[in-house]
């Protein structure tokens, strides 16, 4: 399933879910986290959503790897409402939020053009003493250029 996760080829992962099951195999996390990465890489966020309800079904746990690999699959779907609807879900669940969450959520916002968001959700990572990376800046500057916010971005460097 990691394999077909490096190469996005999400239908193949499926498969070998539905077989592992078939095969009284149980998954884990790790193999669901890589089947979503997979479903992320190849734009199948309705199926990342699916995978996160199976992973409910039997047990598993959502952790911050999961969730930020279904906001990004979201994200890259275009639907950037989602994945902040997953990133607040992960807060309520008590789920450790770290920088790379953070970053899934302002990459959606990037995505839909949400720059008062973006930026909002940077100013969150301080106050939540999360560390802010390379990544999580460019991407607010991308959202914040977008719409030709120049003095918000000026402001980030």
């Amino acid at each position: 399933v990691s394999a077909c996760a490096k190469n996005g080829e999400w239908v193949r992962a499926l498969h070998l879910l539905f077989e592992m099951s078939g095969r009284r195999l149980d998954g884990n996390a790790i193999t669901y986290n890589s089947a979503l990465n997979a479903c992320t890489k190849g734009g199948a966020w309705t199926h990342a959503l699916q995978l996160c309800s199976e992973m409910t079904h039997i047990g598993l746990e959502m952790d911050a790897v999961t969730y930020s690999s279904v906001a990004n699959a979201c994200a890259k779907g275009g639907e950037w409402i989602r994945a902040l609807q997953l990133f607040c879900e992960m807060m309520a669940v008590h789920v450790q939020m770290d920088t790379l969450a953070h970053s899934a959520a302002v990459s959606a916002c990037e995505e839909a053009g949400e720059w008062t968001q973006a930026l909002q959700l940077l100013r969150d990572m301080a106050t939540a003493c999360v560390e802010r990376d390379t990544i999580a800046y460019t991407t607010v500057v991308s959202a914040c250029a977008k719409r030709r916010m120049w003095t918000q971005t000026l402001q980030l460097l």
